[in-house]
């Protein structure tokens, strides 16, 4: 009878375990035969931005293994690509002697996930903007908060991803090479 019991419970726990520890996903962010993705490095227009794109780009692949896909470097099913836009950094406040005491930087990008096998681009694009606040006072620095905010950005690319339904955009107008 205790074995009876136990079964339902086990075939539950099976049923919600199992799926998790094999990278499964309930939904999915691209259309279910999207095995593997290619993460290009973005290109970088913020010229004082010079080096992010590495960061933004680790923190992608992460998301995207996060999320139980197989990432690439060649002969992928998507690709993902984009472009760091813009950022800057503006003191919030400063010391009697004008010197910033607390600053926010912000990166706008935009990001494109093209269907390797046909060509077609899934959204027209995906626009992504961020700020992470810094105490220089404490001496919290952009080159600190830089890591964090790519994190910030590949989360919000990965949630904006789940939010829309992956969909062909044939009339998207002009998407990156």
């Amino acid at each position: 009878m205790k074995v009876l019991r136990l079964a339902p419970l086990g075939a539950v726990l099976l049923a919600v375990v199992l799926p998790i520890g094999c990278g499964y996903r309930l939904g999915g962010l691209l259309p279910p035969r999207i095995k593997t993705v290619k993460v290009d490095i973005m290109e970088n227009l913020d010229r004082r931005a010079r080096g992010f794109e590495r960061e933004l780009h680790e923190a992608l692949v992460n998301q995207f293994v996060l999320q139980g896909y197989r990432v690439v470097a060649e002969d992928a099913d998507a690709l993902v690509r984009g472009e760091i836009k813009d950022s800057w950094k503006t003191p919030l406040s400063e010391t009697t002697i004008n010197l910033s005491r607390e600053s926010e930087v912000e990166f706008i990008l935009e990001v494109f996930v093209r269907d390797q096998r046909t060509g077609e681009y899934y959204l027209p694009s995906l626009t992504i903007r961020s700020a992470r606040s810094f105490v220089d006072v404490r001496g919290e620095t952009l080159t600190t908060v830089r890591p964090k905010l790519a994190q910030d950005l590949a989360r919000k690319v990965i949630q904006r991803l789940e939010e829309q339904p992956p969909r062909p955009a044939a009339a998207a107008g002009p998407v990156p090479k």
